[in-house]
């Protein structure tokens, strides 16, 4: 499309690629045999779930061999901003 992505999508696309998130959940948040597909997951979880996510990783999230991730909130909402772009 020729609409341009807002600030806080390319900001979110910038955390995902520069954090490697896609070596897990495959480009574009897809998902692979290792880690849960992204797309979708703002309607799973609000951005305060999020950030809480980060900080307290589900037992899955762990044992999946995710990093543990300090984002900010505003990184938070920017990743978030990025995920639901791909729905």
């Amino acid at each position: 499309s020729s609409k341009a992505a807002s600030p806080l999508v390319a900001e979110g696309k910038k955390i995902f690629h520069s954090h490697e998130c896609y070596a897990c959940h495959g480009e574009g948040a897809v998902g692979t045999p290792i880690a849960p597909k992204l797309i979708g997951i703002g309607n799973k979880f609000t951005t305060a779930q999020m950030i809480h996510l980060f900080k307290h990783p589900l037992p899955a999230m762990t044992k999946g061999g995710m990093p543990h991730f300090t984002f900010t909130p505003d990184q938070v909402k920017a990743i978030r901003s990025y995920l639901d772009s791909l729905q």
